[in-house]
């Protein structure tokens, strides 16, 4: 996403593999423009695209304690954690099934 001055504020990094499961690598929206929406729009419009590919579940790792209460808030469940990764914080793996 870019705004009116074609600065980009928001990115996702995602695709669907070939075994029918949808990947998030990264999700990014620019400190100024957070709290708008802007995160939720990007992840939804993935999770509908994702659908019509063939995915039934979407995975995401690289999520941490500061951002995984937004995947948790999209509906995403927690698969697994590493504490102290990076150090003093948490690694989360979130998924999400679509059916």
């Amino acid at each position: 996403m870019i705004n009116q001055d074609g600065k980009v504020i928001a990115a996702i990094m995602a695709g669907v593999t070939e075994i029918d499961t949808g990947w998030i690598w990264k999700i990014w929206v620019d400190e100024d423009y957070r709290r708008q929406g802007l995160g939720t729009l990007l992840l939804k419009h993935f999770e509908k695209k994702a659908k019509e590919k063939g995915a039934t579940k979407i995975i995401s790792e690289e999520i941490y304690d500061w951002n995984v209460g937004f995947f948790v808030k999209a509906g995403y469940q927690v698969a697994g954690e590493l504490k102290d990764l990076p150090k003093g914080h948490t690694f989360y793996i979130v998924y999400k099934d679509l059916q």
